[in-house]
């Protein structure tokens, strides 16, 4: 059984009110996003109070389900605010019941007229006024980026033997006009031109923060698609070799002699986007030969130079071993010589690559610098002309006819020169001169 609906002025100070106001706050940020200008904040609940205006709600028993109020826009003029039906109470006529209500409140308080404003994203609003008897149309403001609909009409109710439940008597006639600064009724008070300012300001930075955020996704994306994955057959001449044991520590490979355990190691870090097991074939004679646990880790993001280890922090992956070398193929390059400025690194093994930092006045430092004449990437001029960065007495080696993926095994690489040896053959140059530059590294006796 439904209950009758009343009429009653409200209270602002009430939570009745305050459950209004954020009820409509809330709905006109979602209608209106980034032109809303705080509507409920430009306009103090004090407005409302007589003898300027009054607030009322239509109850459903005790159940708040309408409510709208009035303030005084200029001596004879009340506009109309805060306009607003409960969800679950809607396309009942409330919001007509409401504006009766205020038209009433409004003939009490002595005005003549009744004036209001919509937004062109509340058509039912609009709807609604029209049917009211309101006349008016769009217009545009300058102080507003969206147009507005402006209605007024006159006040048709006569004042009531006793107003609705009144919180104060309402005022003597004589108290009309109150000296208030007079606005026209076909003009909207102007807001203050700060508040446009603010949007400015909030979309400038929004679309600052949109677009940094779109080019960190974009280059995270990059980063981790197109990683140039490890060719099978010399991964498995690897994985197959039972002089070899492969494992996956810390999501580092390491490859290990499987009858010696190896107190000398290699950290080896790869180029840009290339997966580490692309280099096991070319490193393999090292842990074979050599006797020496490599270490080869995924750097962070695929890109080396984001990758802040240690030589400490990769060290922990061969607890074993006491004497650490660090090498690396392009970018890897790059990172190793970073990682050789060290006292606890005995030596540095460089595949088409060379050093950005000076390395001149580390003397007991082993180099070897190894790099392909076919290479279309690390030219052989760049790392001659980078070799004043290295030790006096590093050892470099130019394989005729191999190009820069050669050092590993990974397929042809976008700017690459040709290579014009078989694989095969630059790996046994690339294993003749890294055992013996490993050689250097043993410990003594």
């Amino acid at each position: 059984m439904t209950s009758a609906l009343t009429a009653r002025r409200l209270d602002i100070a009430s939570t009745e009110v305050v459950e209004v106001l954020d009820a409509l706050d809330e709905e006109y940020r979602t209608r209106y996003r980034e032109f809303y200008n705080d509507d409920i904040g430009a306009y103090p609940v004090s407005d409302f109070l007589a003898p300027d205006g009054a607030f009322i709600g239509i109850l459903d028993g005790d159940l708040l389900v309408a409510a709208g109020a009035i303030r005084r826009y200029d001596a004879t003029t009340a506009e109309v605010k805060r306009m607003w039906t409960r969800d679950s109470h809607r396309r009942r006529g409330l919001a007509q019941q409401v504006l009766g209500e205020l038209d009433s409140a409004a003939a009490e308080l002595g005005y003549t007229r009744i004036f209001l404003t919509t937004g062109s994203r509340q058509p039912e609003a609009v709807a609604l006024y029209r049917a009211s008897g309101f006349q008016g149309g769009e217009r545009r403001i300058p102080e507003f980026d969206l147009p507005v609909f402006a209605f007024e009409k006159p006040v048709t109710s006569t004042p009531r033997n006793a107003p609705l439940t009144p919180e104060t008597p309402a005022p003597a006639p004589e108290e009309y006009p109150r000296k208030v600064p007079a606005t026209p009724p076909n003009q909207q008070p102007r807001r203050p031109k700060r508040s446009r300012l603010r949007r400015t300001l909030i979309w400038s930075f929004s679309i600052i923060a949109g677009v940094f955020v779109a080019a960190i996704a974009a280059f995270l994306v990059w980063a981790n698609v197109g990683v140039m994955a490890a060719e099978p057959e010399p991964l498995a001449s690897v994985t197959d070799d039972p002089a070899i044991t492969v494992a996956d520590v810390d999501g580092s490979l390491v490859l290990s002699p499987t009858e010696t355990a190896s107190t000398t190691g290699l950290v080896f870090i790869p180029g840009a986007k290339v997966e580490p097991a692309a280099y096991a074939a070319k490193l393999s004679s090292l842990v074979t030969d050599e006797q020496m646990t490599v270490v080869i880790p995924q750097p962070l993001l695929n890109l080396a130079f984001f990758d802040t280890r240690t030589i400490d922090d990769y060290s922990t992956a061969a607890p074993g071993v006491t004497t650490w070398a660090v090498g690396g193929h392009s970018l890897g390059g790059v990172r190793a010589c970073q990682l050789a400025d060290s006292p606890d690194v005995a030596g540095l093994l460089l595949f088409g690559s060379y050093c950005a930092n000076d390395l001149t006045a580390d003397t007991s430092l082993d180099v070897l610098s190894i790099t392909g004449s076919a290479d279309g990437l690390t030219t052989p001029q760049k790392a001659a002309d980078a070799r004043g960065l290295l030790p006096a007495d590093a050892e470099t080696l130019e394989v005729d006819g191999a190009n820069h993926a050669m050092f590993g095994n990974y397929g042809p690489q976008s700017g690459d020169g040709t290579a014009t040896i078989p694989d095969e053959e630059g790996r046994e140059q690339i294993a003749v001169a890294t055992s013996a530059w490993a050689a250097e590294l043993q410990p003594a006796g």
